[in-house]
């Protein structure tokens, strides 16, 4: 309830605004706040209070003990519940800023996706379907290696896939064409997957009756054995579209437009506005 208006009940959204950042003037530890915080997410399932722990991160009493934050990350993309409020702080904050985004990858996926192919267990493979499917931002020369790895269990080739797809579409993606086409010929995907076109079993250039490399496998093969057109793929340069280069890329939707992160590594500027999804 509000204090002003005690007959008034606050949604979850305006307790998030109200408490979050009151959590990291409790007389805790860093670590207790931290945890704290967590819960107060567990209970609100609130975008801002990701916020708070960024901030309180980037403050001047931080940064936040990396252990105990990264661990609550890794718990809750894990957790059998919505995981939204998480997945959308990792895109836009710690992933969207390059000074975070290669230390953010490792720790909830980069450092122990060897462990997740190998045991397979429900709760891992949930957290790495989540965070490749967020990763579009993070820089190609930091998640190549994790998504190449992931290649190799047939259970996160969608995930895959939707990683390579943000990867271009999103305002901030990072993508190296060159790579792309072979990693995509790996892939073993249900055959209405969305946004892909040209298979007949599911997998780019597989189909039964098409040779790999013809028009009807989904793709072209130009001389130089270079793809050079696909019905969910045209030709771009890596990064930011510009039309005077091109090379490989998708073109099923616009580029995802999501508030950048909140920081003065950001490309939008130091701290210039609350994000979108805050308001």
């Amino acid at each position: 309830m509000s204090d002003e208006r005690p007959d008034t009940l606050l949604t979850a959204n305006q307790v998030a605004h109200s408490w979050a950042g009151d959590v990291f003037a409790e007389d805790l530890d860093a670590a207790d706040q931290l945890r704290l915080a967590f819960g107060l997410l567990d209970l609100l399932d609130e975008y801002w209070v990701t916020c708070e722990i960024r901030f309180a991160n980037e403050g001047a009493e931080g940064p936040l003990p990396a252990d105990v934050l990264w661990d609550g990350y890794r718990e809750r993309l894990e957790a059998d519940r919505d995981a939204e409020a998480v997945t959308y702080s990792l895109w836009v904050d710690w992933f969207e800023d390059h000074t975070t985004s290669t230390t953010a990858f490792a720790e909830v996926l980069g450092n122990d996706i060897d462990r997740v192919v190998t045991e397979r267990s429900e709760a891992l493979l949930r957290r790495a379907r989540r965070v490749l499917e967020c990763s579009g931002p993070v820089r190609w020369t930091v998640k190549e290696p994790a998504y190449r790895t992931a290649m190799r269990l047939p259970a996160l080739h969608t995930a895959v896939f939707r990683g390579l797809l943000a990867s271009f579409h999103d305002v901030y993606g990072d993508l190296e064409p060159a790579a792309v086409p072979a990693l995509l010929d790996q892939l073993d995907l249900p055959a209405r997957t969305r946004h892909l076109a040209g298979q007949d079993r599911g997998r780019p250039g597989k189909g039964p009756s098409s040779p790999p490399g013809s028009a009807e496998a989904g793709h072209d093969v130009s001389e130089g054995g270079c793809v050079t057109a696909c019905p969910a793929v045209s030709t771009k340069t890596r990064g930011r579209q510009r039309a005077s280069e091109a090379r490989w890329i998708f073109v099923v939707s616009p580029p995802r437009d999501r508030p950048m992160a909140l920081s003065s590594g950001s490309p939008a500027g130091p701290l210039l506005a609350v994000p979108a999804a805050c308001w």
